[in-house]
């Protein structure tokens, strides 16, 4: 069965359409953009998310797994290295960790890094469209 519409109907149906099929590569675009920065992160940036995590509040484990992005495997080994180094700190009767003031300068020291990196490398001061194309 065919249905006649007029001739505005259909441009507009078509408008939305390409607008949103542009919308939808956009973002695919900037979900891989994501998940590439994401997929290999060395030793000191999951040390600085999970203490980025626990900074200033009282955190399960699980909380820290999920926000840090991280698999219970790879958490338990990097919790007990934070806390043999005094980085973090274990709330028994809460269950939760806390970042130390040691953690904290490790923190400050980690930003440092990166704002100096962001600084002396012109590459890496992109627009956000540079990235989506």
């Amino acid at each position: 069965m065919f249905i006649m519409t007029n001739s505005s109907t259909y441009d507009k149906s078509i408008l939305v359409y390409s607008k949103i099929k542009l919308a939808v590569t956009l973002l695919q675009k900037i979900a891989v953009k994501y998940m590439v920065k994401h997929q290999y992160r060395s030793r000191n940036d999951i040390i600085a998310s999970i203490l980025e995590v626990a900074n200033g509040n009282r955190v399960r484990s699980t909380q820290i797994q999920f926000k840090a992005y991280i698999s219970y495997n790879l958490l338990k080994e990097y919790l007990v290295l934070l806390l043999k180094n005094g980085l973090l700190e274990y709330i028994e009767g809460e269950r939760s960790f806390k970042t130390t003031a040691k953690g904290m300068q490790f923190l400050h020291k980690y930003n440092q890094m990166g704002e100096l990196i962001m600084m002396s490398n012109p590459a890496t001061k992109r627009s956000v469209s540079e990235f989506l194309f």
